[in-house]
């Protein structure tokens, strides 16, 4: 069981070090901000897989993770949009900001196991963004360059793919530890890391595909 999360956290690392290696050639703010959540990630992951703190186990270290994420991903995505589409991302992200700060304030966590409407909203929010992203891309974007052959489209694809199977996922594992069906729970924990390793491994994959076309 231990070997799945060794996996994890070297795709992990390869995505951050993919990442590293576009931005040192394209320097971007949206690349700026994935490289930083990226490095979050590794250094929670890294953390929690090779036992270096307590702290990578707390469950509001778990919870923070996923807010630096969709944060991440929401202030990302009002910077790459345009003009409606960015007054929407924007609009998302401090309504996330706030309902996060709002259950905080009443002494609740972030996400699983505890409340689940700061995740859920996030997750959706990004799933929007990323529709969003493609309409501009597609309708209005360049078509020099076809869209399956850029760096980022890939990428926002996978993560559209990593959400899309997370949300269902999460909440079904949410369910189950609000009815004490822990013996339930490993389908889905596998389904879920499946998943992440899937949009992990779409930085390296998008970098070779780049840089060959």
């Amino acid at each position: 069981m231990q070997t799945i999360f060794y996996i994890i956290w070297a795709v992990e690392l390869l995505a951050f070090l993919s990442m590293l290696a576009y931005c040192r050639k394209h320097r971007s703010r949206a690349g700026l901000v994935l490289l930083v959540i990226l490095a979050a990630v590794v250094l929670k992951e890294g953390t929690a897989t090779f036992r270096l703190g307590p702290w990578a186990f707390h469950p509001i270290a778990v919870d923070l993770i996923i807010f630096i994420q969709w944060a991440g991903y929401l202030f990302m995505f009002s910077m790459v949009l345009k003009k409606t589409k960015q007054a929407i991302a924007k609009a998302v992200l401090g309504a996330y900001v706030l309902i996060t700060a709002a259950f905080a304030w009443r002494g609740l966590t972030i996400g699983f196991g505890h409340d689940f409407i700061p995740y859920l909203f996030g997750a959706t929010s990004i799933l929007t963004c990323v529709l969003m992203y493609f309409h501009q891309e597609i309708v209005q974007g360049n078509t020099d360059v076809p869209i399956l052959k850029r760096f980022y489209p890939l990428i926002f694809g996978g993560l559209f793919i990593w959400i899309a199977v997370d949300v269902p996922v999460m909440t079904s594992i949410d369910y189950l530890v609000a009815n004490n069906l822990n013996d339930e729970l490993m389908p889905f924990l596998k389904v879920k890391q499946y998943a992440g390793i899937f949009y992990y491994l779409c930085y390296p994959l998008a970098l070779i595909w780049s840089m060959r076309n």
